[in-house]
């Protein structure tokens, strides 16, 4: 069953929510015709520190600019991130071919049209080396109906999977997925990794490269501190500090806050500046 819905709404509800609450961020969405030639409909500039995006660790304007087009003016920033999006077909009933494999109903989108875009998103990806992500996006529903309750309650993205193009066959066409289960590719079936799109970005978070959490960073720092030759000299002084510290706290705050403050002294009893980031 073909989605009732153009790609241009489900677009403009996905990038809706994917900046929601967010201040300064910055994206290009092209036009038709330029998009022809660039081959993405969107393409974003997420900071290192922004909740949507910890995979990346850029500084600075670090990502890829987008390569100049004959005849187009393009902007002169540089987006990390790179996205496609496309129209999803529910494939339902006993004829349907992947039935067996998904244990049920399941969803397509095609990627095999306009002929060259999934070799100018490869290209791109290529030309990024690692300094941004090129990834295609499909609603798993295609009604209107779902497309506006999925908008009302900000679900598009989780309903969404998230494929990046470098991992798609150029000699398939269609790429058929359930969420929460194995995806495959046609025409001749082959296994390709696919994700929900709010499991994308948490999954982007635990890659090479990426900010792990603040309370892990303590954990590590605090352990770094306490091997050297100076520590004994300011654990002497912690347990008073310590124990004002714990007041009013409960749980994992209390060894967290108490690592803090084996920190702070350590730096301020060594003339160290300890530099928080984030």
């Amino acid at each position: 069953m073909k989605s009732e819905f153009e790609e241009k709404s489900y677009e403009a509800a996905f990038n809706v929510e994917l900046g929601q609450g967010q201040s300064g961020l910055v994206f290009f969405a092209p036009g038709q015709r330029l998009e022809a030639h660039l081959g993405f409909d969107v393409a974003w500039q997420l900071g290192v520190s922004d909740p949507l995006w910890r995979a990346i660790n850029l500084t600075g304007g670090a990502g890829l600019p987008i390569a100049p087009t004959q005849g187009h003016v393009v902007p002169a920033d540089a987006f990390n991130l790179f996205i496609q999006y496309k129209r999803s077909d529910w494939l339902h009933g006993r004829r349907s071919q992947h039935r067996a494999h998904f244990g049920g109903d399941y969803y397509r989108f095609m990627f095999n049209h306009p002929a060259r875009q999934l070799n100018v998103l490869q290209n791109l990806e290529q030309a990024a080396a690692g300094t941004a992500r090129v990834v295609y996006a499909a609603p798993e529903f295609h009604t209107v109906g779902r497309l506006m309750d999925a908008s009302r309650n900000g679900t598009v993205v989780r309903q969404s999977v998230l494929v990046e193009a470098g991992s798609l066959g150029r000699g398939h066409r269609a790429y058929n997925f359930k969420l929460g289960n194995q995806s495959l590719l046609n025409p001749e079936p082959e296994l390709a990794k696919g994700s929900r799109g709010d499991s994308y970005f948490s999954e982007l978070a635990n890659s090479p490269g990426a900010r792990v959490p603040w309370e892990e960073s303590l954990s590590v720092l605090h352990s770094a501190i306490t091997e050297t030759p100076e520590w004994g000299r300011a654990a002497a002084l912690t347990s008073e500090a310590q124990a004002v510290a714990d007041e009013g706290l409960y749980g994992d705050q209390i060894e967290n806050v108490r690592r803090f403050v084996d920190i702070q002294l350590f730096a301020w009893m060594n003339n160290l500046r300890w530099v928080t980031a984030g």
